[in-house]
C-alpha cells in the first residue's frame, strides 16, 4: 500500500516540475540583445508591469550624426537631456500583462531619434523577444525581434560615467 500513496505524490510533484518550466519560458525577464546587436536591454518587474534598462552598448558602433566620445542621448527633443549617458537609461515602459506570452500598453524610447512610441511585448520563444514599436495602432510599426542574453554574458556599461 506504501507503493500506491505514492504514486500520487510523485504525479503531482512530476506536474509542479513542469509548471514551473512552463512559467519560466514564458518569463520575459532578464538581459536581452537587441536585433542589431548593439545593446542590451535588461526587462524587469516594475511594480505591476515591466520596464527596460539599457544595460550595454556597442560603443565601437555610434548611430549616424551621434557626437564623439560615451554615448549620450544627443537626439532627445528636450536640450536640457542631450547629454545624459545611455547607459542606465529606461527604455521600456509600462507592459501591462494580457496574455501568458504578450504585454501591452508600454512605450519604447528610441535614442536614434529621440521619440517614444507605444509598444508591446510578445514572447516567441524562451528566448525570443518580439517589440513591436508603433504610432496609434500597431500595424502603424515596426517590429524587432530580440535575443536573449546567455548566461555568459558579461559586458556592462561602464562604470566611469
Amino acid at each position: 500500500m506504501g507503493r500506491l500513496s505514492a504514486v500520487p505524490a510523485v504525479l503531482v510533484a512530476s506536474w509542479l516540475v513542469a509548471f514551473q518550466a512552463a512559467a519560466l519560458e514564458r518569463d520575459p525577464t532578464g538581459v536581452w540583445l537587441t536585433e542589431d546587436g548593439k545593446a542590451a536591454v535588461a526587462v524587469q518587474a516594475c511594480g505591476p508591469a515591466l520596464c527596460g534598462r539599457l544595460v550595454w552598448i556597442d560603443e565601437r558602433r555610434p548611430p549616424p550624426g551621434a557626437p564623439p566620445g560615451p554615448p549620450v542621448d544627443a537626439f532627445n527633443p528636450d536640450p536640457t537631456l542631450r547629454d545624459r549617458p545611455l547607459c542606465g537609461l529606461e527604455m521600456l515602459a509600462g507592459f501591462e500583462p494580457q496574455e501568458p506570452e504578450l504585454w501591452t500598453g508600454g512605450t519604447v524610447y528610441n535614442p536614434e531619434d529621440g521619440r517614444t512610441y507605444r509598444a508591446r511585448l510578445r514572447l516567441v520563444g524562451p528566448d525570443v523577444l518580439e517589440l513591436r514599436g508603433y504610432v496609434l495602432i500597431p500595424l502603424l510599426g515596426r517590429t524587432q525581434i530580440w535575443t536573449r542574453a546567455g548566461a555568459d554574458f558579461h559586458w556592462r556599461c561602464s562604470e566611469a560615467r
